[in-house]
């Protein structure tokens, strides 16, 4: 069975979720709520501000699943950083490209890093460049060669980083989902 491993694109679309991004900071926030929680004497008793009130603070809230779902994340999310080709992390689309200073030579290095120039010098040179307008064309579509090769380049990297980002986000759903038929079950006990 041959599973379809997504582009550096499509990885970046989930590593740039505000939710994959914050997920270092849920390295440290979650052991710390985990001590606080067992502090935290349950229920908590609001009776001298309101008659009657209790709050119940148990849900079947996995500490641990949570902590790992970060880290899958995490890892997820350098992986991603680290094994990115450059031209696809920094260069989404032409116009920054240009802003940044970058022209043909940039291309021409990192295609023959990867030993691919060859190719594309021949897919180049079918390209009229005898006008600045042409020139430009044919820089607009070198660019998209080299970075739609880059897109799908580094199948298990992707790979990896794939399956890093998915298990910490299934892990975060499973506790969602868990959390969500709890509350679910104390109203219909209620």
């Amino acid at each position: 069975m041959n599973v379809p491993v997504p582009d550096w694109d499509q990885l970046a679309a989930i590593g740039n979720h505000s939710l994959v991004r914050s997920s270092y900071i849920w390295l440290l926030v979650v052991p710390m709520g985990a001590k606080a929680m067992t502090l935290i004497e349950n229920p908590l008793d609001f009776t001298h501000l309101v008659p009657g009130l209790m709050l119940n603070l148990e849900l079947p809230f996995s500490w641990i699943v949570f902590y790992f779902s970060a880290v899958f994340i995490s890892l997820g999310n350098f992986f991603f950083q680290r094994m990115c080709p450059e031209i696809v992390l920094k260069y989404p689309a032409m116009n920054i490209f240009l802003n940044d200073g970058r022209d043909m030579e940039y291309l021409k290095e990192t295609s023959e890093r990867w030993g691919i120039w060859a190719g594309f010098k021949t897919a180049i040179g079918q390209f009229n460049q005898s006008t600045p307008e042409d020139r430009q064309r044919a820089l607009a579509k070198t660019f998209w060669l080299v970075r739609d090769y880059a897109n799908s380049s580094k199948e298990v990297a992707r790979g990896a980083v794939a399956i890093h980002l998915l298990t910490g986000i299934g892990l975060l759903g499973w506790i969602l989902g868990q959390n969500f038929l709890f509350v679910i079950h104390q109203l219909q006990q209620a």
